[in-house]
């Protein structure tokens, strides 16, 4: 017979097991807010399809894509510094750098998304014209330019609540709010004719609002009213600890936009509408890993603080079963019905079924990983996160250069599955040579 547990024993296991509930608590809040979300913005992309048709809806999406990626240029890597910071001295009970650490996230970021609004507002000709061969592409992107200053404030204040884990508020505001009024928005407009520019600034509109919601959830945890000289602000250290996410940040939005941009460029833009709604009907499968490894971030960065050995591995192996559980059934519903699933955008985009079983797949495999990239992202290895990010974009642009400019769409797809998958396997290793760590128990 087993011999039952000692004092120390049951004393150690509390922690981990405490940890654990709060990663649960929040990952089950985030993806229910994620699932909303999910429908959400399925609901916005089944009347944008069909109001828009898949040129013009193609259109939409590339805008969307190229102000993403201004926005992310424009971030600075301060959302990850704020989640992390905030965590950590909020934990330690050090008010005066909590607010210096506010201070300077949220200050020097609105800033600089002002800065390259402008550069993509006055560029917009250039861009359009030059590399996309599309002078209709130049309207939507001046008026994106209005909306990257405000995808930088919901990041930024989005990371500042999920730092004082409040992963219920955060959702709130991010996957309630900001889809809510979006979808409402579209149903409505939709009823008088919308079009590209419209479908846009009811983007940016939605986004406000999400921005209203967090400064007053901010606001509630940590008064943003104080005098600015009671801040404490670590400026060297957020800094260095920023750049290298800033610039995995950086071509983290290349990676995760280099399709719609290529496909733009050696594709049709027809192609480019038709892989957007193809990676938004796999969202289903993506809701709950993602909002796992989100709410894992901040827990995860208290016991690497600690070096809580133990605990991590605990965190590593458990939320990496849920993980890979919770995307198997959407896994089936995919693999199953594509061409059902893509007929409810239009006839148009049933050419993307084969397309959608093959990036299903892509998910499937990066949910068996885990949540290896969180601990690379929490333990401060900024020069392998930096390096990894290098790879990820250099070996995914490699492959989408070579499989779009042969196969377009199939190629895109293909892309997806070559690309994710080594890079999550290369992360799964990385974390059991340097951290001594291993996903499966």
């Amino acid at each position: 017979m087993r011999d039952r547990p000692s004092d120390d024993e049951n004393e150690a296991a509390q922690p981990a097991s405490k940890n654990l509930v709060d990663v649960a608590m929040g990952g089950g809040l985030l993806a229910a807010g994620d699932l909303f979300n999910y429908l959400s913005r399925f609901l916005a992309a089944l009347i944008l399809a069909r109001a828009l048709g898949a040129d013009e809806y193609g259109r939409y999406v590339l805008a969307v894509s190229l102000i993403f990626l201004t926005a992310g240029l424009g971030n600075l890597g301060l959302d990850a510094a704020m989640e992390r910071y905030v965590a950590v001295l909020r934990r330690r009970g050090d008010g005066p750098a909590v607010w210096g650490t506010l201070q300077i996230g949220l200050g020097v970021g609105i800033i600089a998304g002002l800065a390259v609004s402008t550069v993509l507002f006055f560029g917009a000709d250039t861009i359009s014209e030059a590399i996309f061969d599309d002078d209709r592409l130049t309207p939507l992107l001046r008026v994106g330019a209005f909306v990257v200053p405000v995808l930088i404030s919901t990041s930024l204040l989005a990371s500042v609540v999920r730092g004082f884990k409040r992963m219920g508020q955060s959702a709130l505001a991010e996957d309630f709010i900001q889809p809510v009024v979006r979808l409402a928005l579209v149903a409505i407009i939709a009823i008088s004719g919308l079009n590209p520019t419209i479908a846009l600034i009811i983007f940016g509109v939605s986004y406000l609002a999400a921005v209203v919601v967090l400064i007053g959830l901010v606001h509630r945890l940590h008064p943003l009213n104080l005098p600015l000289r009671t801040g404490d602000r670590h400026v060297k250290e957020i800094a260095a600890f920023s750049f290298p996410f800033w610039f995995a940040g950086v071509l983290n939005q290349i990676r995760k936009n280099v399709q719609p941009i290529l496909l733009g460029m050696f594709s049709t833009i027809t192609s480019v509408g038709i892989i957007s709604l193809v990676n938004s009907a796999n969202l289903l499968g993506r809701t709950a890993v993602m909002a796992t490894r989100t709410s894992l971030r901040p827990t995860l960065a208290e016991t690497l603080d600690e070096g809580d050995h133990e605990q991590t591995l605990h965190l590593y192996q458990a939320t990496t079963r849920w993980v890979f559980t919770a995307n198997v059934p959407a896994f089936l519903i995919m693999v199953l019905y594509p061409v059902a699933i893509l007929s409810l955008f239009g006839e148009s985009f049933e050419a993307g079924a084969t397309a959608l079983v093959i990036v299903v797949f892509a998910e499937l495999a990066s949910s068996a990983t885990g949540t290896s990239g969180t601990l690379i992202d929490m333990s401060g290895l900024n020069v392998v996160k930096t390096v990894n990010k290098v790879f990820d974009v250099a070996f995914t642009l490699a492959v989408n250069v070579l499989f779009i400019a042969q196969w377009g769409l199939i190629g895109a797809a293909f892309a997806v599955l070559v690309s994710r998958t080594v890079v999550q396997v290369v992360r799964v290793v990385e974390v059991r040579i340097i951290l001594g760590l291993h996903p499966y128990n």
